[in-house]
């Protein structure tokens, strides 16, 4: 009995070992990697804003910027964007501009994961050229 209950032991931690040894190698590719631009502004962006207007935002600007790349589809996006674009009107103008671009294709469904009103600070990217770059 006392050798059948040492291979039972031993199977579970092969088992709890080979689930810590993937959880791990998840858990390295899930962190954010980032790149510095060497001295270089960030690209210059053209956006559209829901009105049909758009922004050219130059590489450079008065303030510090925060550019966060969403979509309707992303969950983790639904939890942070309201408490992003809040941060960004508390703050007010000057301190830090927040500019969050949608990477869907179309308004449609910006406006709708907004329920109607989008608000200011959301864009569109006009061409992903930029938004690949960043």
């Amino acid at each position: 009995m006392s050798r059948r209950l040492a291979r039972v032991v031993v199977a579970i931690v092969v088992v709890q070992l080979a689930f810590v040894l993937a959880y791990r190698a998840i858990e390295e590719r899930r962190h954010f990697r980032f790149e510095r631009l060497g001295g270089e502004f960030a690209p210059s962006l053209e956006l559209a804003r829901a009105d049909g207007t758009l922004l050219v935002l130059p590489p450079n600007g008065p303030s510090p910027r925060l550019v966060h790349f969403w979509a309707t589809w992303c969950g983790p996006c639904r939890d942070e964007l309201p408490g992003l674009l809040e941060l960004g009107s508390q703050l007010g103008a000057g301190k830090l501009e927040i500019l969050a671009i949608a990477v869907d294709d179309e308004w449609p469904a910006v406006t709708s994961f907004f329920g109607g009103k989008v608000p200011p600070g959301v864009f569109l990217a006009r061409n992903h050229e930029g938004q690949r770059r960043f």
